[in-house]
């Protein structure tokens, strides 16, 4: 995949990084593609408190000359007390783009818990770990994030939020390491 601009000329990436597509995310491009996908979800309450949850998928993009792939399983649990809840996330993604023999396998490991502090307003914490093995070494990496929020209803449909994300990724290709620390400011409302 080489990026184009709005002519059609090729757009020079200096650092000379792979660029990854996610099969399910949205892609901008002129080519006609056809998307599949299967879902599968069980959800099982024990008891009051407790809810187990499993799921699965298959997605194919099929481009007029190539086809991409992906699949996943994950599960969850959660454990709810009247103003607390705790829950627990591992999530497996396998994805294999434009045919190619490059198959890269994500996993994600999270915990969080969240308390409503008022009424109104809730504050959590997530605390994650994303392991990334690709065929090319050269887009492995290692993640560690932790995001804390505050959230507060203004109204019947309106929100704002705070949130700190810190984020810290190593990698054996130097041009995907960093750390980043980042606070998030937003306000959001349903119309019905």
């Amino acid at each position: 995949f080489t990026p184009t601009d709005e002519f059609g000329n090729p757009i020079e990436r200096p650092e000379e990084e792979q660029v990854n597509i996610n099969p399910d995310a949205p892609v901008i491009t002129t080519d006609d593609y056809v998307r599949h996908r299967l879902r599968a979800d069980y959800t099982l309450q024990a008891g009051r408190r407790d809810t187990f949850r499993v799921g699965g998928f298959y997605t194919i993009r099929d481009y007029d000359l190539a086809e991409a792939t992906s699949r996943g399983l994950s599960t969850s649990w959660t454990h709810s007390l009247p103003s607390t809840s705790f829950n627990a996330r591992i999530d497996w993604r396998k994805q294999r783009p434009d045919d190619s023999t490059d198959d890269t396998t994500q996993w994600n490991l999270s915990a969080g818990a969240s308390h409503a502090v008022t009424r109104r307003s809730d504050l959590s914490l997530r605390l994650s770990h994303l392991i990334r093995d690709s065929d090319s070494s050269l887009d492995d990496y290692t993640e560690n994030r932790a995001t804390l929020s505050w959230v507060t209803s203004l109204g019947q449909r309106s929100n704002a939020a705070v949130r700190y994300v810190y984020r810290n990724r190593s990698a054996d290709n130097p041009a995907n390491e960093y750390t980043e620390n980042r606070i998030t400011l937003s306000m959001g409302t349903s119309w019905w």
